[in-house]
């Protein structure tokens, strides 16, 4: 599907230069260059099927790209902002369960992989860091509004898989992926087991951890949302 723009796109050229050299004008019969010199034969035959072309191609473009195009960019810039947001709103609970206090531009400063990574890893005693203060304030009360935060992301995903036709399997995979883990996610107690396996979910997610491939330079959920 990603292919058929740059096809109409090589139609639409082709027959403009198939009308031009198929035309009867009388300026194109003195220009210097040959590839307008008319066919031998044939001529208000390839006139009338380079038109027909030329006319399909645009209604094309006026029609089905545009307007998909529009609406992907809607959706894709909505997406990317609901992101964002519930990146904000989780780093947020995270600061609340082991800081008393922090500026108020350290969540957008968090927003980063690397930096959510070097903050939460830091030293608080010889044997906890940041991190390990979050997961264990992590009480009923907190773990279900963290929960509410995933569920609300979820409709935004499901409203973009449902809504968008996407030109790369990969990319929809990833998506189908995550809601199918926040829904394995609703019935999570504040069991300790049940937590670790959450936090590993959230290092995942907020630092870019992957126990194949380590930490990822990029973020991977980011570099999806790029290729819808």
């Amino acid at each position: 599907m990603k292919n058929i723009p740059k096809l109409v796109f090589i139609i639409l050229v082709l027959s403009i230069l198939l009308m031009l050299k198929s035309s009867n004008e009388p300026f194109l019969f003195n220009s210097q260059f040959p590839i307008f010199n008319q066919f031998p034969i044939g001529n208000s035959i390839v006139l009338n099927i380079s038109l027909g072309l030329f006319v399909s191609a645009l209604f094309y473009y006026f029609t089905v790209f545009i307007p998909d195009y529009r609406k992907r960019k809607i959706i894709k810039n909505n997406y990317l902002n609901q992101y964002k947001h519930f990146k904000q709103n989780m780093i947020s609970h995270f600061l609340s369960a082991c800081e008393t206090s922090y500026p108020s531009d350290l969540v957008d400063t968090l927003l980063d992989q690397k930096e959510f990574k070097s903050y939460f890893s830091l030293k608080v005693t010889d044997s906890e860091d940041k991190w390990h203060v979050v997961l264990n304030k992590m009480d009923h009360e907190l773990l279900e509004i963290m929960l509410l935060e995933f569920e609300a992301f979820k409709e935004s995903t499901g409203y973009v898989l449902n809504n968008i036709e996407f030109n790369q399997p990969d990319s929809f995979e990833f998506f189908h992926h995550f809601n199918k883990q926040i829904v394995l996610l609703k019935n999570i107690t504040d069991d300790y087991d049940e937590i670790k396996s959450f936090s590993r979910f959230l290092w995942s997610l907020f630092a870019g951890w992957c126990w194949v491939e380590g930490y990822a330079e990029k973020d991977r959920f980011q570099e999806m949302i790029d290729s819808i």
